[in-house]
């Protein structure tokens, strides 16, 4: 289909900076309302963004660098979030036993059945 802009983030716009959002943002994946969930490497979080670009919701995460959400379960209400423990400080890693993990929490609207693709 014809291609759509889900998000435009412009860090240097007035009133606007990565780290207003804490971290930086990393892997995300959409869900059937179009919202862009985004995990927040460094930031501890993930955030759930209109398609307007305006935080709908923020989700704080028992490890520092989420990496990427992706929707699952029989009813894709379960957003699974991978996580990054190699090259963290030792004292990270030992303050956060789930870093490295795969951590999963349940969400109201659904995402995407993934596309069957034949080549």
């Amino acid at each position: 289909g014809a291609r759509q802009t889900w998000v435009r983030f412009e860090p240097r716009a007035a009133g606007q900076s990565l780290d207003s959002y804490g971290g930086r943002p990393d892997g995300a994946a959409v869900d059937q309302e179009g919202c862009y969930w985004v995990a927040m490497y460094e930031g501890q979080r993930l955030l759930r963004l209109s398609p307007e670009g305006q935080v709908l919701k923020e989700v704080k995460l028992p490890v520092s660098c989420p990496t990427m959400p992706t929707f699952g379960g029989a009813d894709l209400r379960t957003l699974y979030i991978t996580t990054a423990s190699d090259g963290r400080p030792a004292e990270e890693r030992a303050a956060q036993p789930w870093a490295g993990c795969v951590l999963q929490m349940r969400v109201e609207v659904p995402g995407w059945a993934p596309h069957q693709l034949k080549l």
